[in-house]
């Protein structure tokens, strides 16, 4: 229910299915878990009522354009009859509620039979006449069926980004087919060109923002779609991809794995959404391992003020994803005094021309502002050169008067 944006509903059975003992579909774990909670093992075992009840409720809840899916557990023998199927036998009745469900409403039956007195023959028969799998298992097991059963469903219901074809088709591409097309390329502007990845904060939400004195040469979402197709895109809340406008039969259609973001929607802070489906009425969530990748183009110039010295120092940086790197700066630099540029730690010496200019290029750097560089990078990708002006007399000077009286 996390990731799929599914529902789940509960019916419990005994001598009969009661109202008492049915929770609606829902994506509520607290309210499922305390449904649960309330039941007792008690009374006979009619299986037909559970699964005639389920369905019924089903069919009532949802449509069926939705997947739709029962799991039965029992751990005894099938000993209640349902006049709904009339087979004149419990067990075949069971069986006979799970055919009924496949056959008349294409919802999937599976079955869990649970301990050693559970009806495996009856179990296995109800999972393959709805079209469904049997799992078993204890106390010690039970929790993991279960999750191996909800990723089970979870696939069952999704239509994979495949397609087959028969009927011996052949394509020959030829050494000189080619595409041709001509188009003209923006100028980089004069700065440090910086690309920053930024993973998204939820299944279908990422932001980004802008430095000030930046612009964007270049900005991309990259889509995670999965076994679903990316269906829409957004950026500050205006649609900047819709897929359904190229057809409504995404199977035909290609899915974008890359996106591109158009610059002119852009802003200083940025909100970019995406969203999934099968279908253009079936959009969802998309991944949060989605993320966008931006390109800055920064003037990256920093002056100190007039010191009385530049030596420099060895500087531990924080980066934005909270690893460190230890760098001398300037590159030559063999002296043992220590710098940090670190959310913990912001320390130089302000007398020093060289670790002032750094610190000023290391703040350029760090674009939120939480004390922590945003462009990744190492002393053997990253070379920051400088220049001096030496000679200059001291910015203050001292009057001295003297009074002669006579």
């Amino acid at each position: 229910m996390n990731n799929t944006e599914n529902r789940v509903g509960l019916v419990g059975y005994a001598d009969d299915a009661p109202d008492s003992d049915y929770h609606p579909l829902s994506n509520d774990n607290i309210s499922l878990k305390s449904k649960v909670n309330e039941w007792l093992a008690v009374g006979s075992t009619c299986i037909c009522c559970g699964i005639n009840k389920a369905v019924n409720k089903l069919i009532t809840d949802s449509n069926s354009s939705k997947y739709r899916s029962i799991v039965v557990m029992s751990d005894g023998q099938a000993n209640v009859e349902c006049s709904q199927q009339g087979t004149g036998s419990a067990s075949q009745d069971a069986i006979q509620a799970a055919c009924d469900a496949y056959n008349n409403y294409n919802i999937q039956v599976n079955s869990v039979g649970f301990g050693p007195d559970a009806d495996e023959t009856t179990l296995r028969n109800i999972a393959d006449c709805g079209n469904g799998s049997y799992y078993y298992g204890d106390i010690n097991n039970l929790t993991e069926i279960y999750k191996q059963i909800a990723e089970d469903l979870i696939k069952s219901s999704y239509h994979e980004q495949t397609i087959t074809s028969s009927g011996g088709e052949k394509v020959f591409l030829y050494p000189d087919s080619y595409i041709n097309f001509s188009y003209s390329k923006n100028s980089i502007q004069y700065g440090l060109l910086i690309t920053v990845e930024k993973q998204f904060y939820d299944e279908s939400h990422g932001n980004f923002s802008v430095p000030k004195n930046s612009s964007v040469s270049d900005a991309k979402v990259i889509s995670y779609s999965g076994p679903r197709w990316t269906s829409l895109s957004k950026i500050n809340d205006f649609i900047f991809f819709n897929l359904s406008k190229y057809g409504s039969e995404y199977i035909k259609l290609g899915d974008p794995y890359v996106i591109n973001i158009p610059l002119s929607l852009i802003t200083t802070n940025n909100t970019v959404e995406i969203k999934t489906g099968l279908s253009p009425e079936n959009d969802t969530s998309g991944s949060i391992h989605n993320k966008i990748i931006y390109k800055i183009i920064k003037q990256m110039v920093s002056y100190s003020p007039v010191s009385s010295y530049s030596q420099g120092c060895s500087w531990t940086i924080e980066f934005d994803d909270n690893t460190q790197e230890i760098i001398e700066i300037p590159i030559n630099y063999t002296e043992n005094e220590e710098c940090s540029y670190t959310e913990a730690s912001i320390n130089y010496n302000s007398n020093d021309a060289m670790q002032v200019a750094t610190y000023n290029l290391l703040k350029e750097m760090d674009f939120n502002s939480n004390n922590k560089v945003d462009i990744k990078f190492t002393d053997n990708d990253f070379v920051i050169s400088s220049f001096e002006v030496v000679g200059i007399p001291y910015e203050w000077s001292t009057e001295v008067r003297v009074a002669r009286w006579y």
